[in-house]
């Protein structure tokens, strides 16, 4: 849950009131935006003004809810906010990310693909860079929002769309500073409806996109770019970018894959060093389909083969066998020792530091706990009975270790 505070017509106090309010019903407070786009001419603030109320309010929120991360508006805008960062750097504000949106915005007329998805590469990577975040390199950089910029453009909610912000997101996750990747509903008219049709909720193009994000990444942690080989390219109006890119997200016990094929050329991909597949599925349209009842705009297969073919324009979602995965964990890696095994309520660890990261996951790979290591025992009592596979990382000397046990 990211909460974005109204910091133009409203105040500290009130807000806080609201953050109070959703703490006792148990929503997590971890991550707050203070106000939205000040640094353009839509919602204005001075630079200094903002830098000056930011601190007063993390200040005090910190103060409530120290473990909270704090995201302030950020980057450079040159026609309304060209030293944003640096009037803000310049106060000792207690924050910790700055934020960024970015509405690239094809041709409004003629409906060409191929331009389309040179302009969602070119111009993420163009307003990032013109936005500074490398003079702040400590900070890190949440992209709040992204998507196709509103307008007349012929690529509204078709499946050319779904594929623009999955370009736009291969551009952003490789930047070191972001850590956070929001899709927002905008393109076109009636921006409000791009994600879900609010009479049915059936899901537009924006939606598509940002489910096939969410299921490829949901519950793990890491991620890194899938290389092929050779690498394809192709260019356009001076622009290069990939005909095909993808991602493998993991966690210590279980993996998914997201491949994305954003060119005419019909590929047949062996993906068996990635892992043991378990099954994919696999999305593909014509560029022009407009996407009016979620994936069942698109033609939809599945299967378990190493070898997947993908057509011009397609995505494919892998799921890697989470057994294998077990495996590795309990016969290649370092052991810990627990006790007992079975456990009703708390587990003790043999020879292990306090202060060490440690996290439990269940059968399904599933982050099911994630606390600092008391130096005594884990409190388990809140798990459901089953199998669990605990991974402790000690940062000191750069290694984990892996058990498994099971909650009675």
């Amino acid at each position: 849950m990211l909460y974005t505070l109204n910091m133009l017509n409203s105040n500290l106090a009130y807000q806080l009131q609201g953050i109070n309010y959703a703490a006792a019903l148990s929503i997590p407070i971890k991550y707050l935006e203070f106000g939205n786009e000040h640094n353009l001419s839509c919602d204005p603030i001075s630079s200094t003004t903002y830098a000056s109320m930011s601190k007063t309010w993390a200040d005090t929120i910190k103060a409530h809810y120290p473990a909270t991360k704090i995201c302030l508006v950020g980057g450079d805008i040159p026609s309304s906010a060209p030293n944003w960062i640096s009037d803000i750097s310049s106060q000792s504000i207690n924050y910790d990310a700055l934020s960024f949106h970015v509405y690239p915005l094809p041709s409004p007329s003629s409906f060409n693909v191929r331009n389309a998805l040179s302009i969602a590469y070119n111009t993420t990577g163009q307003r990032y860079s013109n936005s500074h975040f490398s003079n702040v390199q400590s900070k890190e950089v949440w992209v709040t929002e992204y998507n196709m910029s509103s307008g007349n453009t012929a690529l509204t909610n078709t499946w050319s769309q779904s594929l623009f912000i999955l370009a736009m997101m291969d551009t952003l996750i490789q930047k070191n500073q972001v850590t956070m990747m929001l899709p927002w509903a905008y393109s076109g008219p009636n921006a409000y409806f791009q994600s879900l049709d609010y009479n049915n909720f059936t899901m537009k193009a924006t939606g598509v996109s940002v489910k096939l994000i969410n299921d490829v990444s949901r519950n793990l942690d890491s991620c890194k770019k899938i290389n092929f080989t050779p690498n394809q390219y192709q260019t356009y109006n001076g622009t290069t970018y990939p005909k095909i890119f993808g991602y493998k997200f993991y966690n210590a016990i279980s993996s998914k894959a997201m491949m994305v094929n954003i060119s005419s050329t019909n590929y047949n991909l062996d993906i068996s060093t990635l892992g043991i597949i378990s099954s994919f599925k696999k999305y593909s349209a014509d560029t022009a389909q407009i996407i009016s009842n979620g994936f069942q705009s698109l033609n939809v297969s599945s299967g378990t083969s190493n070898i997947i073919n993908m057509p011009p324009f397609s995505v494919v979602i892998v799921d890697f066998t989470q057994s294998t995965g077990k495996m590795d964990l309990l016969t290649n890696k370092d052991h810990i020792e627990v006790y007992p095994n079975p456990v009703n309520n708390s587990l003790k660890l043999k020879n292990i530091d306090a202060n060490t990261n440690c996290k439990v996951y269940d059968s399904k790979g599933q982050l099911a706990l994630e606390i600092i290591y008391n130096g005594i025992s884990i409190d388990v009592s809140l798990l459901d009975a089953g199998i669990y596979f605990i991974v402790l990382t000690d940062n000191k000397k750069n290694s984990q270790l892996h058990a498994k046990f099971i909650k009675k």
